[in-house]
C-alpha cells in the first residue's frame, strides 16, 4: 500500500505522511545537525513558544557570561573582605601607628586609607555586578563597569605607590632625617625619647643610620641587644624600611590577584552587555 493512497480499512492522513517524511529527513546527517541546533528560546514575556533552528549563539553566550561574571564577583567579594581586614589591621597596628604619628611621613597612611576605601567599593560594586548579571539589566552592568573602572584605577595607583614608596630614595632620606631629628630632640622632648626607645627596642637598631648618630654621648639602653648587651650596628631607618616593605608585600600580594580578577570581571561585563544587545536584536 502506498503512502499516498487511502482505503476504507486503513486510511492514511496527510499528517502521518508528513511525520514519516520528517523522520526520514532527520535520519540524514544534515537532519541530525539541524536537530542538534534546536533549542527553546525565551520571548520577552519569558515563555518558550517555539523552536528556533540554528540561531541560539547569542543566548548561549549571554548565559555563560552571566554565570562567569557572578563567579568573578563572588571571588572579588571574598578577596575584598580580606583586603579590607588586612588594611584595617595594618592601619591600627600599634607599631605602625607609633611610626606614622611620630614621623612626618604621610605616604603610608594615605595608601592604607586608599586601600580601605577601595575595599569598601569592591564590596558595594561587587553586589551591583552580581545583581546586574543575575537580572540581566544593562544599565546596572554599565554602572558596574564605570564605577569598577574608577576603583580599578584607584587600586592600581595605591598599589604602585605602596610598592614604590619603601624603595624610593626620597623616602629613605626623609626617614633618616626624621629619625635623626627625633634623636636630637630626645634629651628635651619626652615624646621623642619614647619614640626613639620604642623603635630601637622593637626593630633592634641604633640611631638613624648607625649608633654613631649619638654624637658626644653614649647610646641609650634601648640600643643594647637583649641577648648579649652589645650595641646594635644596624640603623633604624633601614630597619623601618624593611618593616614597611614587609607590610607593603602583604597588601600588595593580595591586591595584585584582585586587580587581575577585576580586569577579567570588567571584560566579562562588557561582553555580557554586548551579548544582551545581540539577544535584544535577536527577538526583534
Amino acid at each position: 500500500m502506498g503512502y499516498g493512497r487511502k482505503d476504507e480499512e486503513n486510511p492514511v492522513s496527510e499528517d502521518e505522511i508528513e511525520a514519516v517524511a520528517e523522520k526520514k529527513r532527520l535520519n540524514t546527517p544534515e537532519g541530525e545537525e539541524m536537530e542538534m541546533k534546536k533549542i527553546p528560546v525565551k520571548t520577552r514575556d519569558g515563555a518558550y513558544p517555539e523552536v528556533i533552528v540554528g540561531q541560539s549563539d547569542p543566548l548561549i553566550k549571554a548565559h555563560h557570561l552571566k554565570y562567569l561574571l557572578l563567579g568573578f564577583n563572588f571571588f572579588l567579594t571574598i578577596l575584598g573582605l580580606t583586603l579590607l581586614a588586612i588594611s584595617i589591621w595594618i592601619r591600627v597596628d600599634p607599631e605602625f601607628w607609633e611610626y606614622e604619628t611620630t614621623l612626618d611621613v604621610d605616604n603610608f597612611h594615605t595608601v592604607c586609607i586608599m586601600f580601605i576605601v577601595a575595599s569598601l567599593f569592591i564590596l558595594i560594586v561587587g553586589f551591583v555586578g552580581c545583581f546586574g548579571a543575575a537580572t540581566e539589566r544593562r544599565w546596572l552592568l554599565i554602572a558596574y563597569i564605570v564605577i569598577f573602572g574608577i576603583v580599578f584605577v584607584l587600586q592600581l595607583g595605591a598599589l604602585v605607590l605602596m610598592w614604590s614608596a619603601p624603595y624610593s630614595k626620597t623616602i629613605t632620606k626623609e626617614l633618616e632625617r626624621q629619625i635623626q631629628k627625633q634623636i636630637e630632640s630626645r634629651q628635651t622632648d619626652d615624646s621623642s625619647r619614647k619614640f626613639v626607645d620604642f623603635i630601637q627596642y622593637h626593630l633592634e637598631c641604633c640611631g638613624s643610620i648607625s649608633h654613631k648618630d649619638y654624637k658626644g654621648g653614649a647610646a641609650p639602653n634601648s640600643c643594647l641587644s637583649k641577648v648579649d648587651a652589645t650595641i646594635y650596628t644596624s640603623g633604624c631607618a633601614s630597619k623601618m624600611l624593611t618593616y614597611l616593605r614587609g607590610k607593603a608585600g602583604i597588601v600588595g600580594g593580595l591586591a595584585l590577584p584582585i586587580l587581575l580578577i577585576q580586569a577579567l570581571a570588567l571584560l566579562s561585563a562588557g561582553c555580557l552587555i554586548k551579548s544582551l544587545e545581540s539577544e535584544s536584536r535577536y527577538f526583534m
